[in-house]
């Protein structure tokens, strides 16, 4: 039994989590999920450093219908260091 036949669940929603930076890595990541006929979901931050072209590849997953959850620091919380 291949791995993605054991990763594989008609019952979820997603079967894999996929980090995604708008990178092209991660990019090729979930189009090879995608290409095995997984259901990925992608999760991302919003970084300050996110270059322009990493905000435009993030932009195209978003347009080939990919679910991305994308997510932020609440600006309001203070960083301590100790």
């Amino acid at each position: 039994m291949s791995l993605v036949t054991q990763t594989r669940d008609k019952r979820a929603k997603y079967d894999c989590v996929v980090p995604v930076s708008g990178g092209k890595d991660s990019t090729w990541q979930t189009v090879k999920a995608l290409e095995v006929g997984l259901r990925p979901l992608c999760v991302t931050w919003r970084t300050p450093a996110r270059s322009a072209v990493g905000e435009n590849n993030l932009r195209n997953l978003i347009s080939l219908a990919w679910t991305i959850l994308i997510s932020s620091i609440n600006p309001r919380l203070s960083i301590s260091h100790a």
